[in-house]
């Protein structure tokens, strides 16, 4: 079993060093950054490295937190 977790963004962007693998994950508020960041994490770190490892490209994980102001 690969232990991978749902995605909510991915893509594959080039930038100078060449291609990349970058994962979002999309929170509505500072909790559930707090909750991914305990339980999700190593789940989605391992689907990233994953497609990391299929396109051979690096990764990056980028978290998206909805702030106060666009509620």
């Amino acid at each position: 079993m690969r232990n991978l977790g749902q995605l909510d963004l991915a893509r594959i962007k080039k930038d100078r060093e060449g291609w990349m693998v970058e994962v979002g994950e999309v929170k509505s508020s500072e909790i559930g950054q707090e909750m991914m960041e305990r339980f999700q994490k190593n789940r989605i770190r391992s689907a990233q490295n994953f497609l990391s490892g299929i396109f051979g490209t690096r990764a990056k994980l980028i978290s998206l937190v909805k702030s106060e102001t666009e509620l």
